[in-house]
């Protein structure tokens, strides 16, 4: 089990597909990151995570998100705002979302609740 720590973000890695198939390939480990996350903007980091979804799940034993104060010292430069975080987030975990049902570990769907709705006529 190898947890990557760059001078930066692993998720803004923009080299982090190659790094997963080097860790997979050639030291035969898997992979925990954790990450804020990084902008919906960059195409290039967009094409590594879809690349890592694709072809690099089995090399993940768990990616977390950090959602801390830290992430607030972006705020009003660059044009990132609040809502412009959130976005990225969300973004992010899309491509999550996919590494997560792409390996199995997806949670389960909800179960359907047992519990009918009363009707409004009804007494107790």
């Amino acid at each position: 089990m190898v947890f990557p720590y760059l001078d930066n973000d692993i998720g803004s890695y923009p080299h982090l597909d190659h790094y997963a198939q080097l860790a997979r390939d050639v030291l035969g480990v898997k992979l925990r990151i954790s990450t804020v996350g990084y902008s919906r903007h960059s195409t290039r980091l967009a094409a590594v995570h879809q690349h890592l979804v694709k072809e690099f799940t089995d090399v993940f034993d768990g990616i977390r998100f950090s959602i801390t104060p830290y992430t607030l010292g972006f705020t009003g430069r660059s044009g990132v705002d609040r809502q412009a975080y959130i976005e990225d987030l969300a973004a992010a975990c899309g491509h999550t979302g996919r590494y997560w049902t792409c390996s199995g570990t997806a949670p389960p769907p909800p179960r359907a609740s047992s519990v009918s709705p009363r009707s409004s006529g009804s007494a107790n």
